[in-house]
């Protein structure tokens, strides 16, 4: 439990510094102009949902794994091509172990670094220009 309340310390002190973001705007799931290392906002959950991301800077390095309704426009992805930023989930497989999962989340104008991004293959679509952009 500990650990728990130190990274939540940790991201609210890292979102006070920053101009960028607020603590109000985690408790509405909207952030704009923010610099948002993703295991920090994850560390209490094991998905990230409902949520909207515009014009910010996600860091990792994690792995996001898209469940349903993500989207992602105008955002550009760091890396060397797209083979290596997305991982294939087969189909039918049920379990995926150390991936941050991603549900009904928006990305719009988002840069990506040191962010890979896991889902079933239809999912690769979302990203038609690779590493340069979304």
């Amino acid at each position: 439990m500990r650990g728990h309340v130190r990274a939540r310390e940790t991201l609210l002190s890292l979102l006070e510094k920053s101009d960028r973001a607020s603590v109000r705007d985690m408790a509405n799931a909207t952030f704009r102009n923010s610099h948002i290392t993703i295991a920090a906002l994850a560390a209490d959950t094991e998905i990230l949902q409902d949520m909207e991301f515009t014009d910010c800077v996600l860091v990792g390095p994690a792995v996001l794994l898209m469940l349903d309704d993500v989207h992602i426009a105008d955002s550009s992805l760091e890396g060397p091509d797209l083979d290596a930023l997305f991982w294939e989930i087969q189909p039918g497989r049920s379990r995926v172990v150390g991936a941050i999962a991603i549900r009904n989340c928006s990305f719009v104008g988002c840069t990506f670094q040191r962010i890979g991004f896991a889902g079933p293959a239809s999912m690769r679509a979302l990203f038609p220009k690779g590493p340069a952009s979304a």
